[in-house]
């Protein structure tokens, strides 16, 4: 199967990986020279889509635990 993935961060080249080692071929595009070069200096390497409160919160086990 041909499979594009958008973006080179540290998630979308994972699944580049993984796809391409299952027989896929795989096409990544990324607008920046190299790969995982914002993800690396913008989220200090988290992949966290949504986690909106602070770890330091008393909220912070709950919130995530009602996450799962």
């Amino acid at each position: 199967m041909k499979i594009t993935v958008l973006g080179a961060g540290v998630v979308g080249t994972a699944a580049a990986y993984y796809l391409a080692a299952d027989g896929h071929e795989v096409t990544v595009i990324e607008r920046h020279p190299a790969p995982a070069r914002v993800t690396s200096q913008s989220n200090a390497g988290r992949v966290s889509p949504g986690d909106a409160t602070a770890w330091a919160s008393p909220a912070a086990l709950t919130t995530c635990l009602r996450g799962l």
